[in-house]
Parts: C-alpha cells; sequence; structure tokens
C-alpha cells in the first residue's frame, strides 16, 4: 500500500530514522554495556559490526575465506646463463656539438672559430 504525506503526496523513499531514537539507542548501549559484535568463525569479540565483517573475510577458520592474489613461489629461482660478451669493442662516436659547448663556456668563441672547429673535427 502507497504512503503519502500531509499535503497528499506520494512518498517513494524510506523515511530517514529519527535522530532522538538513534540517540536513545545509542543511550541504552551506553548505560547497558558496549554492542559486541562476534565473529561466526572463531568467536572473537569487535566493537564495530564493519571491523567484525572484514574480519570474517579474512579469519582462518573460515571455510571460504579470501586468499592473497600473490602466491608464494615455491622451489628455487631460475638462474641467469651468463650473456656473452662480444671481443670487439665498438669506438664511441665523439659528440662535437658537446665538446664545443664546453669549449665555448671557457673561451667564448665567435662564429668563425666554432665553424673552423667544427670542419676540422668532421675532416678528421
Amino acid at each position: 500500500m502507497a504512503i503519502f504525506d500531509k499535503a497528499g503526496n506520494l512518498i517513494t523513499q524510506k523515511p530517514k530514522t529519527d535522530k532522538l531514537v538513534e540517540l536513545k539507542e545509542e543511550f541504552d548501549n551506553i548505560i547497558n554495556g558496549k554492542e559486541v559484535f562476534c565473529c561466526q568463525y572463531c568467536d572473537e569479540e569487535w566493537d564495530k559490526k564493519s571491523s567484525r565483517s572484514q574480519h570474517e573475510i579474512w579469519c582462518s577458520k573460515n571455510p571460504n575465506k579470501r586468499e592473497y592474489r600473490k602466491t608464494k613461489t615455491k622451489g628455487k629461482k631460475k638462474e641467469k646463463e651468463p650473456q656473452v660478451k662480444s671481443k670487439t669493442k665498438t669506438s664511441k662516436r665523439i659528440d662535437i656539438i658537446k665538446e664545443l659547448r664546453k669549449f665555448d663556456k671557457v673561451f667564448g668563441l665567435t662564429d668563425e672559430q666554432i665553424v673552423k672547429y667544427i670542419r676540422k673535427k668532421i675532416e678528421g
């Protein structure tokens, strides 16, 4: 059966609980002792319902407990094969521009001097 408010409008959502009722229940819990939530598998006690439910998911006595995603590695690790190194050495090409920048910072070269230096390095 539908529920209507005082103005005659249809109520589609559940009404929120009265704050006074919530505080009264909380007060009763404080006076009569705290409410305790027990694990259904190991009977461990928890203060909050959410703490208990998280514990039950991982509880060691739970037959359907959650497992960790990473599995432990069994056995020895594979040894890496030694890499074969080539006997011939490759000569590293000298970067002319980097060398020239370092040289230019110290001495302050003109454009003509820079061009001569680069041509000399390229020719040999």
